[in-house]
């Protein structure tokens, strides 16, 4: 996000309570007095709460500007989750609660890196930085669950399968590493024509990222492909 006019367009309806929103961010110091994350013209989940305070916080409009005491550090890929219940919205920081508003507010999906005031019909709060892996739940996570989110780091929950690496080890033998959904079973396929498609073996993938040797490439020409739930 630039800072100044970029935002993506959700349009979608808010989130009652309960619900979760997850994501990793890398901050830069947002050239306005405010910096949103979600927003949908009644409500903003702040990564830098007004007026130049950079404290994460949550704001519902002509109502109040709340923060949780804590500035993301600029420059560094932090984890932020933000709980909302019927008794109040939480905020964990790299899986560990951080603090507690008594607020509540229903989980705006209008718009990723800016918000929208309805009373002037104009965009404000615009997001400077980078985001990966946003995640919205219809439910509380728990804080072991979004310690697990957490901790999965660059290894990623949300990744699609890829080949990082592959060498020839001889006697039949092909050695191939991948990536991908962190816990998500990886499904190998083997195919000499791109047309037909064999399935090779099941590989448990618990971390993000496995080793895995084909015992039976002894087929000069084989192409390999990947999937996961």
């Amino acid at each position: 996000m630039s800072g100044y006019n970029i935002r993506v367009r959700l349009g979608g309806a808010s989130i009652p309570v309960p619900w979760t929103a997850c994501m990793w961010v890398n901050r830069q110091n947002a050239p306005g007095t405010g910096a949103a994350l979600l927003g949908d013209g009644a409500y903003e989940l702040k990564l830098e709460q007004y007026n130049g305070t950079r404290q994460v916080g949550i704001t519902q409009f002509g109502v109040a500007d709340s923060s949780f005491g804590y500035i993301v550090p600029a420059g560094a890929w932090t984890h932020l989750a933000f709980v909302g219940t019927s008794t109040g919205t939480a905020l964990y920081v790299n899986g560990t609660l951080q603090n507690t508003l008594t607020n509540t507010l229903p989980l705006p999906r209008g718009y990723i890196g800016a918000g929208w005031v309805t009373s002037s019909s104009k965009f404000v709060d615009y997001l400077l930085g980078n985001l990966d892996e946003l995640m919205l739940f219809s439910r509380a996570l728990s804080g072991a669950e979004i310690s697990a989110i957490s901790a999965a780091g660059s290894s990623g929950l949300v990744r699609a399968p890829e080949f990082t690496g592959m060498q020839p080890l001889g006697n039949g033998q092909f050695g191939l590493n991948l990536r991908g959904q962190t816990g998500k079973t990886f499904t190998l396929y083997t195919s000499q024509d791109v047309t037909t498609w064999t399935r090779l073996t099941s590989a448990p993938n618990p971390s993000g990222s496995i080793q895995f040797t084909d015992n039976s490439a002894t087929n000069p020409v084989t192409l390999y492909r990947a999937s996961q739930p």
